[in-house]
Parts: structure tokens; C-alpha cells; sequence
């Protein structure tokens, strides 16, 4: 499944084609709770992932950013859902995937981005979850943008 979402008052030919970024995501379960990253600065959730780097399969991707985020090794199972975003200077690509959990307990790796943005893991019900990108309201100006995709891509992935 493939769904297109656009920024405020924008349509595809406003937004920046030449500026366009593929990353992956992982709805990942354990215990009857659902995985997410909360990004304590700008109080954005998301749920687990990042950008592709180089040649690497969206897989490879995948794996590799939930590893580094969480400190999980995962293996990606089906992909479930492709959202792109259509912003004024970017368009981004994110491909949703459950994931089985291998192991846990390994180093977490964050960015200094991800540092700076006050990154943590949390583990929420799925009705929290849904609360979660209902209710909260981030305090970035893309947050509710992000709220809106994620609920997008965890809902039709569940």
C-alpha cells in the first residue's frame, strides 16, 4: 500500500523534488507493547528507524537503525505500508515494516542529532499509542505532520 500525504495548503508540484530522503521504520511488539522513540525535545514520537545510508537494502536499513536507536536486533518481516511526504523543501519516503525481535540489550547508538533531540525508547499499549498521536501535541512546527504519518504508518501496519 502506497499513501501520499502533503503539508499544509501544498501540492506535489510546490513541494522540493530535488530534495528527497528514503527511510525506513519498524512497528516492533514485545509484551503487549508497542515500541517508540520519544523525542523529548520537540515532544515528537515516532516509532522506530531512519534514513538509508549508501547502497543498503531497505532491509539492511531497517535493521540497522533499530539496532543503533534501541539497541534491539531485529529482523525485518513485511513491509506493510509506503508513505511520502510532500513538504515545501523535501519530500520523504518511509517504509513501514514488522519486525521480529532476535535479541535485546545491545549498545544503543544514537546521533548527536538524536542526542541533541533527547531521544528515548518507550514501550506503549496500543491504546496508548493511539492516544499518544492523537492527543499529544508536539511543540515543533513539522510535529503534527509527523504525528500525522506515524499514526498513518502504525495503523496500517498493526
Amino acid at each position: 500500500m502506497k499513501i501520499e500525504i502533503y503539508a499544509d495548503g501544498i501540492s506535489k508540484e510546490d513541494a522540493n523534488l530535488d530534495n528527497k530522503s528514503v527511510a525506513c521504520r519498524a512497528i516492533m511488539k514485545k509484551d503487549d507493547k508497542y515500541c517508540l522513540m520519544h523525542l523529548t525535545k520537540y515532544n515528537i514520537f515516532t516509532t522506530p528507524g531512519g534514513r538509508m545510508e549508501g547502497n543498503e537494502s531497505l532491509e539492511d536499513c531497517l535493521e540497522r537503525e533499530v539496532l543503533e536507536e534501541t539497541g534491539i536486533i531485529v529482523k525485518a518481516l513485511e513491509k506493510t505500508v509506503t508513505t511520502t511526504e510532500y513538504f515545501i523543501d523535501s519530500v520523504w519516503t518511509m517504509h513501514y515494516f514488522t519486525v521480529e525481535i532476535i535479541e535485546m540489550g545491545k549498545e544503543i547508538q544514537l546521533t548527536d542529532e538524536e542526542i541533541n533531540l533527547g531521544m528515548e525508547t518507550v514501550w506503549k499499549t496500543l491504546e496508548e499509542v493511539l492516544d499518544v498521536f492523537e492527543n499529544e501535541v508536539p511543540t515543533h512546527e513539522f510535529g503534527s505532520n509527523i504525528h500525522n504519518r506515524e499514526f498513518i504508518g502504525f495503523i496500517n501496519s498493526i
